[in-house]
Order: structure tokens, then sequence, then C-alpha cells
């Protein structure tokens, strides 16, 4: 048995599968138990040693080859891998209280896959092609057929594929420096396009604009796991890109690049926020929020390295919890702007 095999076409395949299942409760408890079944895999079995019992002996194979690339999970990715499934799991288990287990489930399962694909796959440049597909599957799942498209999820595809080349220019770029170390003019132009490839991917100003009309425009269960999904993977990308290349994760001005975009993201989020009338626009600052706040972290360094890891629980709950209340609220209200919800708790 193979490690991606497990934890990354497991539930591409039955999130396929689970698009000819109707009933909600049923969709939350399969995905759910498979997501938590991955999560505790991911936390007790070894990959690449044999684990053996009275009834069978089993060993997880770290690589797969796929048309020429690898898929390669390793020991040391088995921390975020139980983090990710463990969050899937209370995404997936919860969809069902608010009726939207039939459209998270199989598209959520199928972009789980996707996105633990993309930290997986060596060469590493294919990763943001991977994210391009996990954001594409993503689009029939914020806009449900016959329904137009509103400006939010059409910003979402846009500044997601904008972020694509550039990701894939300065990856290019990286490699040939690998070559040729001593090319400062290279270093910059890369570390230049990089950061803006992942500006853009993870909204940080002035690329934010979509966050707030996504979570307006599209049902808020669905908007939060969208918002919580690809900015925590976007950091986990950008991580990997830092430890990759030791000369970029030890440029002097890192630090402080990082630290003002992560005060500016939480500055601009906060201030903004103030002048939102709707529920939903205010639950997408407060992701915005939170992406600043791991930025910062980041920056930062040193023991604050730890506290961007313990982020990741925090921010889920959060995340999760005001999208799971903005649903239920939805359900009860015609909408969730504060005008038509004003004098609504009065018995």
């Amino acid at each position: 048995m193979s490690a991606p095999g497990l934890w990354i076409f497991l539930p591409i395949i039955l999130g396929t599968i689970l698009f000819i299942v109707h009933n909600q409760k049923v969709l939350a408890l399969v995905s759910g138990f498979l997501c938590l079944f991955l999560a505790l895999g991911a936390f007790f079995f070894p990959i690449d040693e044999l684990i053996s019992t009275r009834l069978i002996s089993i060993k997880l194979i770290p690589s797969v080859q796929i048309l020429g690339r690898s898929l390669t999970l390793s020991n040391s990715d088995r921390s975020w891998l139980t983090l990710l499934f463990g969050a899937s799991a209370l995404w997936f288990m919860a969809s069902a209280t608010v009726n939207v287990s039939r459209r998270l489930v199989p598209i959520g399962l199928i972009i789980t896959g996707l996105l633990v694909a993309s930290l997986a796959v060596e060469p590493f440049l294919y990763a943001s092609l991977l994210i391009e597909a996990a954001v594409l599957i993503s689009i029939p799942l914020l806009n449900p057929p016959g329904k137009k498209a509103g400006k939010g999820i059409l910003r979402f595809l846009i500044f997601q594929t904008l972020s694509l080349p550039f990701i894939l220019l300065a990856g290019w770029l990286l490699t040939g420096l690998e070559a040729n170390p001593g090319s400062l003019d290279l270093v910059i132009i890369s570390a230049v396009i990089l950061g803006l490839g992942f500006a853009i991917l993870l909204g940080v100003f002035p690329f934010y604009t979509w966050i707030p009309l996504l979570a307006e425009e599209t049902h808020p269960y669905i908007a939060g796991f969208i918002l919580w999904s690809f900015p925590t993977v976007g950091m986990f990308f950008g991580v990997s890109f830092l430890d990759r290349y030791s000369w970029l994760r030890e440029t002097a001005a890192l630090p402080s690049i990082l630290v003002t975009v992560g005060v500016l993201m939480i500055a601009t989020a906060g201030i903004f926020a103030l002048f939102q009338r709707h529920l939903g626009r205010m639950m997408g600052y407060a992701v915005m929020l939170e992406n600043g706040f791991s930025l910062l972290c980041l920056g930062l360094g040193g023991s604050f390295l730890d506290a961007f890891l313990l982020l990741f629980i925090p921010r889920l709950l959060g995340v999760a919890l005001s999208a799971l209340t903005l649903a239920n609220v939805q359900q009860f209200m015609p909408s969730l702007s504060l005008g038509e919800l004003k004098n609504s708790g009065k018995a």
C-alpha cells in the first residue's frame, strides 16, 4: 500500500463515488469517518516502516510515479496530514446540520485530495497546477448549476489563476539559481516574482477583493470551507519554498517583508470590517485577519514559528464556528445583512 494512494487517491475516488449518494446524513458520516480514519492513520502509523500485527503486516510506500512525476509523503509530512484531515472531518460532519452535504462532501473530498497532492508532488513546480485544478473543481461547489456566477466567484477564479504563472516562473528561476547561485539580479527578480505570486494566491492587499465578495455571495458554510482550505494549503506551500531554498529563507529582508505584509493585512481587515453591513463580508475580513497573523508569526521567526503551527487549530475552530453560525442564521432569515437582521431577536 502506498501513502499517496491512502491520503491522496482514496479521498478523490470516494468523493467521485459519493456523487450518487443523496442522503445528507450518510454523506456527512461517511466522509467524516473517512477523514477521521486518515487523520488517525497519519498520527499513529509511520511511513516506509513495516507495521506488523498477528494478522497482517503492512508497509506504507512513501512514493508513487504518475506520468513521470512523483507523489511523495514521508514521516515529516504526517503532522500536517493529521491536521488537514482532522479539520476536513470536522467540516464534513457538521455539513449535514445546515443541509449542504450534497454540495460540499463529494467536491470537498476531491479538493482535499488535490490539495494534499499539491504538497506532495515532485518536482514541486507542479504544486501550483494541482492547486489550480482544485480551484477549477471548486467552482461548481461555489456556484450551483443554473445560477449566474457573482463577482466574488469570478474574482476568486481570476486571482487564483493569475498567481499560477508567477509561481511557475519563480520556481523555474529558482531552479536555475541552483546551477548559478552567484547571480544577484536573478535572485532579486525571482524573489519579487515569487512574492507577487503568493500575494495574489493568499489575497494580500490589494489582491483581497474576492474574499469578502465570495463570503457575501456564497453559502456561508461553503465559503468558510473554501476560505479556510486554500489559504491554509497556500501557507504550507509557501513554507515549503522557504525550506527548499536556504538562501531564500536566510535573506535579510524576508522577515521585514513578512511582518510588514502581515501587519498590513491585519490593519486593512480590521479597518474595512468597521464599514461592513453584511455578516458574510465580516467573516471574509476575519479570514484575512487570520492570514495576516500567520504571516506575522512567520516573519517574527524564532518561537513565533511554533505559534504559526499552533494557530492552525484556533483558526480552524474560529472559521468553522463562524461559518456554521451564519449558515444557521441564514436558514431562518432572508439575508445576512445587518439591516435585515435588525430586531430579529425580539419575541
